[in-house]
């Protein structure tokens, strides 16, 4: 007997802390919105998204109730925004609306192209902002719709590698199809080939310049060839 009173007073215990949970919950849905707080998390601290347009998307939240403001339409809304790879929107429990977006991260910027296009992850790509131009590697010659997500692959792979990071400001493609890299500092040029077994290559290149040693000897490089296996072919200036 005493075991099931001491059951039903504990089933009591958690309806009573549900209902006054519910209750809580209730009354903060009819409290009014007391603020706003914008996050805006920059990945390289690139501009791209300003706090201005966030506050655009937003309602006139003075003294408007918790429960009519559709969080879920504001983050879409805000992740319409080109920039803006992911939005999350709640209401604190200080009644304040929080907003956190994240933007995206350019990896290169297509130069020369109508669009004026920078190539994000999984290669997808951003319209170029009037307010804000990104430092990031160029990307010349033809790049069609079906080499962007190799090719971001490809640059993923480059930021990754610590030896790499900064290296090269730009990547080319030429009428054969054949991949070049420009490396930031001196004139060479390294020729990767076809879009087949990069990450082999860079990594041949990588052995080609420990063993290739003092800078003198790679300013002395015009091109090096990565196309065939199991060699580095170089020609001079």
């Amino acid at each position: 007997m005493m075991q099931v009173k001491h059951v039903v007073i504990l089933g009591l215990s958690a309806l009573l802390l549900v209902l006054l949970v519910a209750a809580a919950a209730g009354k903060q849905q009819r409290a009014a919105i007391l603020g706003q707080d914008i996050s805006i998390h920059r990945p390289g601290d690139h501009q791209f998204v300003l706090r201005s347009e966030i506050e655009k998307v937003l309602p006139k939240w003075e003294a408007m109730p918790i429960r009519e403001i559709n969080t879920h339409l504001l983050e879409e809304k805000l992740e319409n925004h080109p920039a803006i790879l992911r939005a999350e929107v709640y209401c604190s429990l200080n009644q304040r609306l929080q907003i956190e977006v994240w933007q995206h991260k350019p990896l290169a910027r297509f130069f020369g192209s109508p669009d004026r296009q920078y190539l994000l992850t999984e290669g997808k790509v951003m319209p170029v902002t009037a307010h804000y131009s990104a430092e990031a590697p160029l990307l010349t010659g033809q790049w069609p719709d079906s080499l962007h997500r190799p090719l971001a692959k490809f640059l993923e792979l480059l930021e990754r590698e610590a030896h790499w990071q900064g290296f090269f400001n730009g990547v080319h493609r030429d009428a054969e199809g054949d991949w070049w890299l420009y490396p930031r500092a001196g004139g060479r040029k390294v020729r990767l080939g076809q879009a087949e077994n990069l990450e082999r290559k860079m990594r041949k290149l990588a052995v080609f310049y420990r063993q290739a040693g003092d800078k003198k000897t790679l300013e002395e490089m015009e091109t090096i060839d990565l196309r065939f296996e199991n060699q580095v072919i170089c020609k001079r200036l």
